[in-house]
């Protein structure tokens, strides 16, 4: 990796100007955590169009969503190794192919997991 910037801390009222400033998103899901908790920042870095890093085990919620979009990353835990060669292999990629990956998330989220599109389908299963 050629380099690693950290931003100095950011005040609350501000901090939505340096979330989406990174070039991979990460989520993370516990171990035993699948069937129990979603971590709903996957759906945030989608409609920001940035590549998603998903750390966790191998068959949850997240990985049938990044799954449906080309170039985004899954390891489990503890696969260093992996990990690396992903991250290594990502930055090898043009801005420009990184673009395409976040504006492909970017995509599914708006066809899929909009919020005026998830209200009429919780309005037809509460009236049906």
């Amino acid at each position: 990796l050629n380099s690693i910037i950290q931003l100095e801390y950011q005040p609350r009222n501000k901090i939505h100007l340096s979330l989406g400033s990174a070039d991979l998103q990460v989520v993370i899901l516990g171990e035993n955590q699948v069937g129990f908790t979603h971590p709903n920042k996957i759906y945030g870095a989608m409609f920001i169009g940035k590549p998603i890093l998903y750390i966790g085990p191998e068959k949850s919620h997240i990985t049938d969503i990044i799954n449906k979009s080309q170039g985004n990353l899954a390891v489990q835990h503890e696969d260093v190794g992996g990990l690396c060669e992903q991250l290594i292999a990502f930055a090898g990629k043009t801005l420009t192919q990184q673009d395409k990956i976040g504006e492909h998330n970017r995509d599914i989220a708006l066809s899929n997991f909009h919020p005026d599109l998830l209200k009429n389908e919780m309005v037809e299963i509460l009236t049906s």
